[in-house]
């Protein structure tokens, strides 16, 4: 059996790059010969990151995209994976199974059988976020894209997503079923550490959808008490915008090793995590173990 996994961003090295690493080593489990289309990817920082490799895995690599112009961001990058298409096609050839653990946008049409994993329905923050009188700008704006997606989740044989929320976010918006399959989270190398000194962390990317501004403002209410904000730069201006206002009881720590990542959040009092509407939170359960 021959399976196609798609998950372009790999190199964003979150929680959905997680999930795809552990279902493609499911996969291998189970004597399925298995591609990866991503861009590029730098084998040792994913080891680093995420402590796993993609032994045993044909990479076909996607070129990375590059914003062109700051307007119609979300269009060009449809277009640059559209294009990018007819040569994956050419490169893998006919799969059993497609399966995407990122964006159902990134479909191929390659499986027999196509399977998505969604962390979270695709919506669009302008149109949600709209005032009343720009709305039906935003909603025209992003009626060939929202037809595009329609076409390809109607494509789609199955739905998987990652908790009770997403699932009814999937029926709500999308008009799908889906089946939970909840994130690996291995508590196996969790283990919790003495409490010697009042510490609070946060694990998550730099993006501002985590919402770092509000750990900020109790970190301000808590002088005494030391923060610490551990995650990966992927928005260098967000990261750079919560570095300059951060007061001088929070530490920011990026590109730490899985290992020094678990150490850290063994040793805390207290993990909090602040994005609003999380939809599953792998390093929330590993704060808990």
């Amino acid at each position: 059996m021959k399976a196609l996994v798609v998950h372009p961003y790999m190199d964003i090295l979150g929680g959905g790059e997680r999930v795809c690493l552990h279902v493609i080593r499911a996969l291998i489990e189970e004597g399925v010969d298995v591609t990866l289309v991503s861009e590029p990817i730098n084998p040792d920082r994913l080891e680093k990151f995420l402590d796993s490799n993609l032994d045993g895995v044909l990479h076909v690599p996607y070129k990375k995209f590059r914003l062109k112009f700051k307007k119609f961001s979300v269009y060009q990058r449809m277009l640059h994976y559209s294009f990018l298409k007819s040569k994956i096609k050419r490169a893998v050839g006919e799969q059993d199974v497609e399966i995407l653990t990122q964006d159902v946008a990134f479909t191929l049409g390659i499986g027999k059988k196509i399977i998505a994993y969604v962390h979270f329905p695709e919506f669009f923050t302008h149109l949600e976020s709209a005032k009343p009188k720009t709305r039906w700008f935003w909603r025209l704006y992003y009626t060939p894209i929202t037809w595009y997606l329609r076409r390809k989740i109607d494509k789609i044989d199955l739905f998987l997503c990652n908790s009770n929320y997403t699932k009814r976010a999937i029926k709500e918006r999308w008009g799908k079923d889906a089946l939970i399959v909840y994130p690996p989270v291995d508590l196996e190398k969790v283990k919790p550490a003495p409490k010697e000194e009042n510490l609070v962390v946060t694990v998550g990317r730099f993006v501002k959808e985590k919402n770092y501004e509000m750990i900020l403002k109790v970190a301000k209410l808590l002088p005494e008490i030391k923060f610490m904000i551990i995650g990966r730069k992927q928005d260098v201006n967000y990261y750079e915008k919560i570095r300059r206002l951060k007061p001088d009881n929070v530490t920011l720590l990026t590109d730490l090793s899985r290992e020094d990542l678990l150490s850290k959040i063994a040793k805390a009092k207290v993990y909090l995590h602040t994005m609003i509407g999380e939809h599953f939170g792998i390093s929330i359960v590993e704060a808990m173990a």
